[in-house]
């Protein structure tokens, strides 16, 4: 009797992709083999002239998008600064989930666990959300400290074949918010531990 040895490996992987949905039409679709996003990462909040106003709360909607084989877990983190113009900024709503204010000064971010545009409800269950980010029916959240260290947004326990997150914003300012153009830029960060 003689044997036959064979040898071969499963290289690590990681596919993570963002756009905004400036469009409404939701994500891009995951097409048969977790299709990576593709639309433009720009948005803008605010009427038809991009403008905010005190007596109304105004979202937008971006997407994130990951498949790995990271059977040690995989973190999502944000980074980066609320709204701002020059030296003028809105305050970022904080590490504790709120509700929704027009009239004061908010801004922040959650999961939209409702959004179905393409097949896509916010997370599939493979990627759990952090509390305070975990439900925009609920609230919101935005931590608006050291812009430069990312903040968890969510984790899995294991691999995730595909998962889409749907994140909504929300602006709203007070009867004293500076006038002026605001702007942000969020970075996502996708960090397996193989």
């Amino acid at each position: 009797t003689e044997a036959i040895s064979i040898y071969t490996r499963v290289q690590e992987t990681l596919n993570f992709s963002v756009e905004g949905d400036e469009a409404g039409n939701g994500a891009t679709s995951v097409g048969a083999g977790c299709d990576p996003l593709t639309a433009d990462g720009a948005l803008t909040m605010g009427d038809s002239n991009d403008a905010l106003a005190f007596d109304q709360a105004y979202y937008a909607k971006s997407y994130f998008r990951l498949a790995t084989n990271s059977t040690n877990g995989t973190s999502i983190f944000y980074a980066g600064k609320t709204l701002q113009s020059g030296a003028n900024d809105i305050d970022a709503i904080g590490t504790t989930r709120a509700t929704s204010s027009p009239g004061s000064e908010q801004f922040g971010l959650a999961f939209d666990l409702t959004d179905n545009l393409n097949g896509n409800v916010g997370l599939s269950g493979q990627l759990t959300p952090e509390t305070a980010y975990s439900n925009n029916t609920i609230g919101y959240a935005f931590d608006g400290s050291n812009p430069t260290e990312p903040k968890l947004l969510a984790q899995s326990l294991g691999v995730v074949g595909c998962d889409t997150g749907a994140v909504e914003y929300i602006a709203n300012i007070g009867t004293d918010t500076p006038s002026g153009i605001y702007t942000t830029k969020l970075n996502y960060i996708a960090s397996p531990t193989y």
